[in-house]
Formats: structure tokens, C-alpha cells, sequence
């Protein structure tokens, strides 16, 4: 049975690196938003078009993880997936396919996790997506942690 590897955590976390430690592991493919954002639309996309940008990446990689994990191939699904609606349905997803998903609780001081990024936006111009701090304020203000009662078999990165 495949496996729906989905990685739960807020930026600077780390898990861009955790997806690339699974991949070898479990000969997966990975899924990652910020990725495709970067590729499509640049390293700035207008915030105004963000939110549009972000569903049809996301219609386009559930199409192809469908595709992968029929196949058996397990997918690694890097996206944050920071509130619980969007963790209740990536699991309703799995639940359809009939694959296996594992969550990751990716776990980070915040200072830390935010100096990486903004190091990160610096050591890396225009080959990552830009992301500034009152982004970052933004992000942790919607950010919900994982509950048990989510029924989410979850793994601690």
C-alpha cells in the first residue's frame, strides 16, 4: 500500500529537509508547493494572486499524487497543511485512495524557524520564495497545532 507522507509545520521548520530525507527512504515523490509557487509565478507573487496561485497548485498536485499513489508510489505531500481543515482533508483524501497517511509534526523554535527563512531569502535570492516577516506574523497567526482528536497517526520530526 502506498503512503501519503504529509508534512505539518510552519515555515523554517524544516520540512523541505524532511521531505528529503523520507524520499530516499521510501522512494517517494515529492509534492512541494513553495516549489511550484517559485516556478510558475516567481520568487514574489503578488499577494492579491496568492491564494488563487496556491488552490491550483494544489488541484494540479492532487491530480498527479492520485495518479502516483494508484500507481503505488508513495507521495511526499510538502506543503505545511497548518490548520486543521486543511489536516482533515488531506486525511479524507488518503481515506478515499485507500493509502496509508502519516503525518509529520515539524516542530521549531519560532525565532529560529523565522531567522532561517529570512536567511534563507538572503542566501538564496530568487531561487526561493520571498518571505518577509510580517509574512511570517501572518502564517503563525493561522497556524493550529495538531490535536489528538484529529485522529491523525502522526510522527514527531
Amino acid at each position: 500500500m502506498s503512503i501519503l507522507h504529509i508534512l505539518h509545520g510552519l515555515p523554517g521548520s524544516g520540512k523541505s529537509t524532511l521531505a528529503r530525507s523520507l524520499q530516499p527512504q521510501y522512494r517517494a515523490i515529492i509534492l512541494a508547493h513553495d516549489e511550484w509557487m517559485l516556478r510558475l509565478y516567481g520568487c514574489n507573487p503578488p499577494a492579491e494572486h496568492f491564494a488563487d496561485y496556491s488552490t491550483r497548485i494544489d488541484a494540479a498536485h492532487w491530480a498527479l499524487a492520485c495518479q502516483l499513489l494508484g500507481q503505488g508510489i508513495d507521495v511526499i505531500w510538502d506543503y505545511g497543511v497548518w490548520t486543521r481543515s486543511a489536516r482533515a482533508r488531506m486525511l479524507a483524501r488518503a481515506q478515499v485512495l485507500g493509502v496509508e497517511a502519516l503525518f509529520y509534526d515539524c516542530q521549531c523554535d519560532p525565532a529560529e524557524a523565522d531567522a532561517r527563512v529570512l536567511r534563507r531569502n538572503v542566501d538564496a535570492r530568487g531561487q526561493v520564495l520571498d518571505v518577509d516577516q510580517p509574512a511570517l506574523d501572518l502564517f503563525r497567526s493561522l497556524y493550529e497545532p495538531i490535536a489528538e482528536d484529529e485522529g491523525l497517526q502522526v510522527m514527531v520530526a
